[in-house]
């Protein structure tokens, strides 16, 4: 989080958004994940995870369109709230 947010003070600032997505941690998890559980969970997960981009992504376009009309605050509460919702339908609809 230090690096970002020293990039983002910097010319290339745009940067700081993909570091966010940066895998390091769940490198060592999905590596304790086999060890413990083998490739089919890891398989599992990372396929949830891949379906995780979408509240993700909702979350960002959500905050571009806030940020056209409202304060930086009102943008990220409402952006993290669609973000909880979409993430909740998601959880939903992949236990059944």
């Amino acid at each position: 989080m230090l690096a970002v947010h020293f990039i983002s003070k910097s010319p290339v600032y745009f940067v700081s958004a993909i570091m966010l997505s940066f895998p390091g941690l769940s490198m060592i998890a999905y590596y304790f994940m086999y060890q413990e559980h083998g490739a089919g969970q890891v398989m599992d997960t990372v396929r949830f995870a891949m379906f995780s981009q979408i509240p993700f992504f909702c979350f960002l376009l959500s905050l571009y369109l806030l940020l056209r009309k409202h304060s930086i605050g009102i943008s990220l509460c409402g952006a993290f709230f669609l973000w909880l919702l979409t993430a909740g339908i998601l959880v939903f609809l992949w236990k059944r």
